[in-house]
């Protein structure tokens, strides 16, 4: 299979960690079919191949490891002996291109073999210097480095590829030399700009002792690595000026310049693993040295001071210049947090199919993504609370970026918005990505403008040379913003002619109204601060110049002077839109008439953590904390307790609507189901019996009966089942007895027993698109008769169930009433000897039929529901509007919707949805909305030709109901008045 006979190998020292093992083969020969070697098998001798003085080389790393003795013969001190550990098994071999005819990969399959053999036949040690001082002072310790041999160039040092260190050094330079100014006598800390400039005086010993000060413009530093751990950093000193004194160097008046300098170091490389995952790495101080086979000096060797220049050049260099790097951070060569690849993946994360929209209708799953996704929901569904607050909107991050990819592929096919994808002004013209936020909590945000391509042409006081225009690809502008909230007039001018006027929804829908603000949730574009660090400038780096520094410099003063700005004009720096109504003006149940924006997440997230931070499932999110009904707000801050979004996949999580218990129950739904708890609730009337021994029994409903005028039939919560979140019952039971004795009279005992049990039910959190909330009740009326000889009684119910659905739909929310909406009725059911003789019309006067409605009208609360459906008003993302889905209860009662981009086309509902309404403000527009429920107890419906409004006396029932059986009573519609039911 194989055989070799050898020359005597050598080993060349590269640096203190690695060295090249030569292994030479005299002669001998291989087979060629190595992955057989394994097991038995009979050799080809045509795929039997000769080997003749032929050389491999292998990267061995190595240890020098200390054995300490005591020997009184050899002195009273210890003795070290140190060997040299060669780690054979794990040597990497090294390809070579000197012969075309070796089959490497069947050689190094066999030396492997070998190395292996040879390690274990312990020639892998050998003997390095050793130490018999008695006071160990007199250490003789090798610096392997020193030997300046040749070495491969690798990929990687500490693991990091070396093309992201050089990479992140040349971004770093980019910033310092952007920093950098002509003017000599300029005042600053030349320490902030390090890394492109370096100023300083020393004493010229040799020369009369003057001081000499020295300006040297350093070009971006390359590191190459060595090995694993070491590596040369090669800093380029593009020109340096020497002064005489310090007067000169004001004066600009150098003695000597030079250019093209190169001071390469030495130096091991040690990385820091932070437990939050960032990865560090920087130059080890205690082992830098000056590596002069690759340095470069030019001086003319009979010119002495020149000469003693760069003697004391190089010692400030080791000296004062790196105390300077380490003191200002700039010895970290490489920092995860601020990598390209980091940036380069956290901006392309939010690449999603904006067809998902399954975010809250997932199964649940025990495994992988969809079981982050369902921990995520559930405890947004267990654990979020309001605090006191109406309505909780919450803005995730990814549906900012969502529209605004929106925004430039409508940009990509049509004129609108078109300096989204392309834009030019002057020398600069360029084609754009959609851009990408990042959240952070100090209300600031980063902001991406990601250049696909752009230009840079001469401008006009300037030669046309070719290689003066400059042509670039995937830059990726990173700024920091603050988000702010103002009204429209408050951002433009009264004369702005800014699109948003025109295009945006809500201008559309609110735009010509007086009885409510805009406000707006925007990035502050007109004050943009560049993040250098975060930006990306690849072909800009690979050989970055002065020049590239001019570009740069171009480029940002028309983004930041005039794209930033024009992109404020067109209003796409609006994140979100809230129409804040007006004191004195009568808004929607829903709407709001007072906001603020926060940032919520659980952890603070930074400028320097928000690459890291959107790794979890939890990122930040803007939440709008709104009030109703001109409610006070109870707090500017809304304490964490859970996150409000849920993360759809990775990259994505879609934005939520919460609307409090107290506003949609409390205020709002129970409110109007009490309303059927009045209609549905019978009582008895206290009759007697006449002379003639003849009972009259005769009930009406609590709203028809005078007594209760004024009084409430509010709903009572149960304990939670297991089926629903939520249960609220109406329980009412009268019962009486009339007993008759006298002369002249029927002996005999009455009774009547009224019981009415009405339920609400709220479902519990399933993620299935659709929400049902279940109302129904049952009646029952029980009379008994008793004389000294007969007996009897008699008893007839009716039952009634319905539903209240919010359905899913692709235009948004559908709300709509199903089940049995008609009272089901028991005819009267009669038991012992009763006398009829004793009732006049006994089954008309027990016939339930006769005083509950012919149908259970749910059209005020359908009303209100009404407003779910297709464009969601309080709340508008930029441009666009939103609608609802997936509607849930949370654990405390709160109402979460799913938000979605609108779609008109899409939505079944145009306008006001079938069965909406028509409501006028105080200023008498007309607006589509819902049935409205005014905090003030009055509530306002407007259906067919019937006005209702009821105060805090009383109400106008819609419902079909009958008056009392057995009593007079003027049916006119509209002219009823029963009793009152408030919240």
């Amino acid at each position: 299979m194989f055989h070799a006979s050898f020359d005597t190998p050598r080993l060349e020292f590269i640096c203190n960690h690695d060295a090249i093992l030569y292994l030479t083969i005299k002669e001998g020969h291989y087979y060629l079919d190595f992955a057989k070697a394994p097991g038995p098998f009979y050799p080809d001798r045509d795929r039997t191949k000769a080997l003749n003085d032929v050389e491999i080389s292998f990267r061995v790393a190595f240890d020098v490891r200390p054995i300490t003795g005591n020997d009184s013969k050899i002195g009273i001190g210890k003795s070290v002996i140190r060997l040299l550990v060669l780690d054979l098994p794990k040597a990497k071999f090294i390809p070579s291109s000197k012969d075309s005819n070796i089959n490497e990969a069947a050689l190094e399959f066999y030396l492997r073999k070998y190395l292996v053999f040879l390690h274990s036949a312990g020639h892998h040690v050998l003997f390095s210097l050793p130490e018999f001082d008695e006071d160990g002072r007199s250490r003789l310790l090798i610096d392997y480095s020193s030997m300046g041999n040749a070495f491969p160039d690798l990929d990687e040092i500490q693991g990091i590829s070396v093309d992201l260190v050089n990479t992140q050094l040349s971004s770093n330079w980019l910033k310092a030399a952007m920093q950098t100014v002509d003017v000599v006598d300029e005042i600053h800390d030349w320490r902030e700009i390090s890394l492109a400039e370096y100023r300083s005086t020393f004493n010229n010993y040799q020369h009369m002792g003057s001081d000499v000060h020295f300006h040297a413009k350093l070009g971006a530093p390359t590191l190459t690595a060595v090995c694993a751990q070491e590596a040369t950093i090669i800093f380029t000193l593009e020109e340096v000026l020497f002064y005489n004194d310090i007067q000169a160097a004001v004066d600009r008046k150098h003695s000597h310049k030079f250019a093209g300098w190169k001071i390469a170091l030495m130096t091991e490389i040690i990385r820091i693993d932070e437990v939050d995952g960032a990865i560090f790495c920087k130059i080890d101080t205690e082992k830098i040295r000056v590596y002069e086979e690759l340095s470069l000096l030019a001086v003319d060797e009979g010119d002495d001071i020149a000469v003693s220049y760069t003697d004391s050049l190089l010692e400030a260099f080791l000296d004062e210049y790196i105390s300077v790097m380490q003191t200002m951070g700039r010895l970290v060569i490489y920092d995860s947090r601020w990598s390209t690849t980091t940036v380069y993946h956290i901006l392309n994360g939010d690449s999603v199919n904006e067809e998902d929209f399954s975010s809250w209708e997932l199964e649940q799953s025990t495994t992988g993504p969809s079981s982050n996704r369902f921990i995520s929901w559930k405890s947004m569904i267990t654990r979020t609370e309001m605090h006191g607050f109406d309505q909780v909107t919450a803005v995730s991050q990814s549906s900012i970026n969502s529209y605004f990819r929106s925004l430039w592929h409508v940009a990509k096919t049509s004129k609108k918005g078109g300096m989204l994808y392309a834009w030019s002004s002057g020398p600069f013209s360029a084609t754009f990505k959609p851009w990408t936020v990042r959240i952070l909590s100090n209300r600031r945000a980063i902001i991406w403008i990601n250049l696909e391509a752009l230009k840079l042409e001469p401008t006009g006081d300037q030669p046309s040379a070719a290689d003066d225009r400059h042509e670039f690809e995937n830059w990726q502008l990173a700024f920091e913003v603050n988000i702010k909230i103002a009204t429209f007039a408050e951002m433009y001018s009264k004369d702005s002619s800014s699109s948003f006027k025109t295009d945006s929804a809500v201008f559309k829908q609110y735009g010509d109204q007086q009885d409510c603000t805009l406000n707006h949730i925007f990035l502050d574009f007109m004050n943009a601060e560049f993040l250098h660090e975060y930006s990306r400038l690849d072909d800009l780096l690979r050989a970055p110049t002065r020049r590239s520094i001019e570009s740069l410099r171009a480029v940002l003063s028309l983004v930041r002077r005039s794209y930033l700005p024009a992109l404020h004009q067109w209003g796409f720096s609006i994140l979100h839109t809230i129409p804040i109504w007006n004191h004195g003006t009568l808004p929607p149940t829903y709407a709001l008439t007072q906001a603020e924006f926060q940032i919520y997440s659980d952890v603070t997230v930074t400028r320097q953590n928000c690459l890291q931070a959107m790794s979890s499932i939890m990122e930040p999110v803007i939440l709008i904390l709104g009030m109703t009904g001109f409610r006070p707000m109870p707090s500017t801050h809304l304490q964490f307790s859970a996150n409000w979004v849920v993360r759809v996949s990775e990259g994505v999580s879609s934005s939520t609507l919460a609307l409090s218990r107290e506003i949609l129950l409390d205020k709002g739904l129970l409110v109007l189901l009490a309303q059927i708890n009045a209609v549905t609730t019978i009582v008895p009337v206290m009759t007697h019996i006449d002379d003639k021994g003849v009972w009259k029994p005769t009930f009406t409903t609590w709203a028809h009966d005078p007594q209760r005028t004024g009084q409430r039939c509010p709903w009572t919560p149960e304990r939670l089942d297991v089926d629903v979140s939520y249960r609220y019952k109406w329980e009412h039971q009268v019962s009486y007895t009339y007993e008759h004795k006298g002369s002249g009279v029927v002996q005999g005992e009455y009774s009547v027993s009224c019981i009415t049990r009405n339920y609400v039910e709220l479902p519990a959190a399933i993620r299935s698109g659709t929400m049902t909330i279940t109302v129904g009740g049952e009646v029952t009326l029980h009379v008994t008769y008793g004389t000294d000889t007969r007996t009897g009684s008699a008893k007839s119910s009716a039952k009634w169930s319905a539903s209240l659905v919010l359905h899913t739909e692709p235009g948004g929310i559908k709300a709509t009433v199903t089940g049995s909406t008609s009272p089901i009725f028991t005819k009267p059911a009669y038991s012992g000897d009763l006398a009829a003789m004793m009732y006049n019309d006994l089954d008309g006067a027990l016939s339930i039929q006769n005083l509950l409605p012919t149908m259970i009208d749910f059209k005020d609360v359908l009303q209100d529901f009404k407003q779910f459906e297709g464009m969601w008003q309080s709340c508008y993302p930029g441009l666009h509007a939103y609608c609802l889905a997936n509607p849930v209860f949370n654990a405390r009662g709160d109402l979460l919707f799913e938000l979605r981009s609108y779609n008109a086309q899409q939505s079944s509902v145009s306008g006001p949805s079938p069965g909406q309404t028509t409501t006028r403000s105080a200023r008498g527009r007309a607006r589509p909305f819902a049935s409205r429920v005014f905090r003030n107890g009055r509530t306002e419906s407007q259906f067919g030709g019937l006005h209702v409004e009821t105060g805090a006396q009383g109400y106008q029932s819609p419902m079909t109901s009958r008056p009392p059986s057995g009593m007079s009573f003027n049916s006119r519609q509209g002219s009823r008045r029963d009793a009152g039911i408030s919240s």
